[in-house]
């Protein structure tokens, strides 16, 4: 691939401590994103009372043109409207603001989760040039303008999708989101499990990925691209971290880091849900 960029890394989502990568949940969905609910300082309020040190709000943000009759959306004081610089800046005034309120019982961060694709790669490069977010997540959510992790999609996806030419194309895309350099961490690494694994069976997805994740792992490596360990899927029928114990075991191994650990909460009540498991699952590691 032309033109990859080691990751420099954003101090932001560091912590002093390595064992402190469990006091901050790095991955928080307000109602801002349109398939969350609950305002942003609920999610404060539940974070310091679970003992947090740090909250980073990551709404949804998806600029995929093919996608562009449902996606591009986000919510403000309770209804939906079209992506517009205006609704970004109240979201971000009412963090900063949030920010002040609470220093010194929590730090407040704020960013996006990004879907991510080649084909509107610069539309996302403008975007955080513009916005300059404090953290940055970047995601695979569709792959060929098919969504892979939406309920509403999850048919479609099985229907159209093979494992063989799957699994490698969509980490190859992943390569491509880090080789970008827009990004803080990598967000579930392995989310493609949450409907077509099980759809496809675990077993044989980690089969595959046993024989492409090393090669991708060197790239992440050489890139210098942290992942996240996102516990979205705990909660699901799933019941297993992104990435799984088994992927993360592979890319732990050849030399990829784990930056930050997220909840993917998307109401207030799941803020730092999984973390105990996170922190069994990472036990030893080393974080710089």
């Amino acid at each position: 691939m032309d033109n990859k960029q080691p990751h420099k890394g954003n101090k932001r989502c560091k912590m002093k401590n390595k064992n402190d990568i469990f006091k901050c949940d790095c991955h928080v969905h307000p109602d801002y994103s349109i398939d969350a609910r609950g305002r942003a300082e609920e999610f404060v309020k539940e974070a310091i009372r679970k003992g947090l040190k740090r909250i980073c709000f990551t709404t949804h943000i998806d600029l995929d043109p093919i996608l562009s009759t449902y996606d591009p959306y986000i919510r403000f004081r309770g209804r939906l409207y079209r992506l517009a610089d205006e609704y970004i800046i109240e979201y971000k005034n009412e963090l900063i603001n949030l920010k002040k309120i609470y220093e010194g019982r929590i730090e407040v961060i704020w960013g996006f989760e990004f879907s991510y694709g080649l084909h509107f790669e610069q539309k996302i490069r403008d975007f955080v040039e513009k916005f300059r977010p404090e953290f940055t997540i970047g995601s695979i959510h569709a792959l060929d303008g098919i969504e892979i992790t939406s309920s509403e999609f999850k048919d479609l996806a099985s229907r159209i999708f093979e494992i063989n030419s799957f699994i490698p194309k969509y980490y190859d895309m992943i390569v491509s989101l880090a080789a970008s350099g827009i990004f803080d961490v990598v967000g579930h690494i392995d989310g493609y499990k949450k409907y077509l694994g099980l759809y496809w069976g675990i077993s044989r997805c980690e089969e595959l990925e046993a024989k492409f994740l090393p090669q991708i792992a060197a790239e992440l490596k050489a890139l210098n691209m942290p992942i996240e360990l996102n516990t979205a899927g705990l909660r699901r029928e799933l019941k297993s971290t992104y990435p799984s114990e088994t992927a993360l075991k592979i890319l732990l191994e050849h030399g990829v880091r784990v930056a930050t650990v997220g909840s993917d909460a998307h109401s207030p009540e799941q803020v730092g849900e999984g973390f105990d498991i996170a922190e069994e699952l990472l036990k030893g590691v080393i974080y710089d």
